[in-house]
């Protein structure tokens, strides 16, 4: 003897949508996973539907290549992909502030390039314009794009933050063969004497570089900076010691001439 079951069409209908949504999750999630190898092809040749495609389905924009040592963005700027660079700088959780396996940043990558659109456009969007060892700064100087460099010390770069080997802003200044870049960090209060681990100065670059002129004029800019901060220490007024536990002087005074 058999039974007959009726089952409730829109019970029905509930299962049939949940099936449908296991399966498309299931398939979209291999899908995605399929494409994660080819996130690399469409960056390096700059193929942004591609990208994009990929990007809708799911992709994390601030993944990094297979060995974990260079995001998707950075990567963008190295093979000059600029449609694929602003599709993932426009993307709502791009972050901007990634680095790379040798501690740079995305904004360091752009300001080398010399792109100073975009590095206002990363500043903007909060972009961090200081960073532990190498810097922006320090890339935008050795290029010698004056604009950038005025651009980040604008917006509170260190100029004379060290690298990991010592090295300042102004040291690379002097090797990318610019003026107008050092006078923009020493205007800034770049330090000329500033020495990095070799025991070198931007004062000692500038000489084996051809430029005595700039060793010069670098030499008498910290022996005027020397002088007037002695003057300044000379000129301030001291303040009165007094040992512990005992009154102060004008306290003392004013209490003695109460009494009188």
């Amino acid at each position: 003897m058999f039974t007959t079951i009726r089952l409730d069409k829109n019970f029905l209908k509930t299962i049939i949508v949940a099936v449908l949504v296991v399966w498309a999750t299931t398939t979209g999630s291999a899908a995605l996973a399929a494409r994660k190898a080819d996130v690399w092809v469409y960056i390096t040749n700059d193929h942004v539907d591609d990208l994009r495609t990929i990007l809708a389905q799911g992709l994390d924009p601030n993944i990094k290549n297979p060995k974990g040592d260079m995001p998707a963005i950075m990567l963008a700027v190295k093979e000059g992909s600029w449609k694929c660079f602003d599709l993932l700088f426009n993307q709502p959780k791009i972050n901007l502030n990634v680095h790379n396996g040798f501690n740079e940043t995305p904004i360091m990558y752009v300001a080398f390039v010399g792109d100073l659109d975009r590095t206002k456009k990363m500043l903007a969007k909060g972009a961090d314009v200081n960073n532990l060892g190498w810097t922006a700064l320090h890339y935008a100087a050795m290029k010698g794009y004056p604009d950038i460099v005025t651009l980040l010390l604008s917006k509170g770069a260190l100029p004379n933050a060290p690298a990991p080997d010592g090295s300042s802003p102004l040291m690379m200044g002097v090797k990318g063969n610019n003026f107008k870049v050092v006078q923009a960090l020493i205007n800034a209060g770049a330090e000329p004497t500033a020495r990095n681990l070799a025991g070198e100065d931007a004062i000692d670059f500038a000489d084996k570089l051809g430029h005595p002129d700039w060793a010069k004029q670098m030499t008498k800019i910290a022996a005027d900076r020397k002088a007037r901060a002695i003057a300044k220490a000379k000129n301030e007024p001291k303040e009165e010691s007094v040992e512990v536990g005992s009154e102060s002087p004008t306290k003392a005074s004013t209490e003695e001439s109460s009494k009188n």
